[in-house]
């Protein structure tokens, strides 16, 4: 990880610790503004231009579910992307319980 993210992930790793967060998972329930509101979380949202590509970013070993955001859009053309539908439609059978056949 280069320096840079280093120290983006420490921010981040720091703000979870103030947030009494026990999981990455936790992060789901945080907004832009929670982040916006810290010293140097402007700069961070610039940077990244949400909560979610930052974590994409900074945490690429945690399979991140962009719908299970409490406060997050799409980015612009993340519906129109095959892979990401697939994903979503995949998730949401498992959460269902159902089965398909190809």
């Amino acid at each position: 990880m280069n320096r840079s993210l280093s120290k983006h992930r420490k921010f981040f790793d720091s703000l979870a610790k103030k947030l009494n967060f026990d999981s990455l998972s936790d992060w789901y329930q945080t907004s832009n503004e929670t982040i916006r509101s810290r010293p140097g979380g402007p700069t961070l949202l610039k940077i990244y231009s949400s909560l979610y590509n930052a974590l994409v970013s900074l945490y690429p070993e945690h399979d991140w579910k962009l719908w299970n955001f409490k406060f997050s859009f799409a980015p612009k053309k993340f519906w129109k992307d095959h892979y990401n539908r697939r994903s979503y439609l995949d998730w949401l059978g498992r959460e269902l319980g159902t089965t398909y056949e190809k």
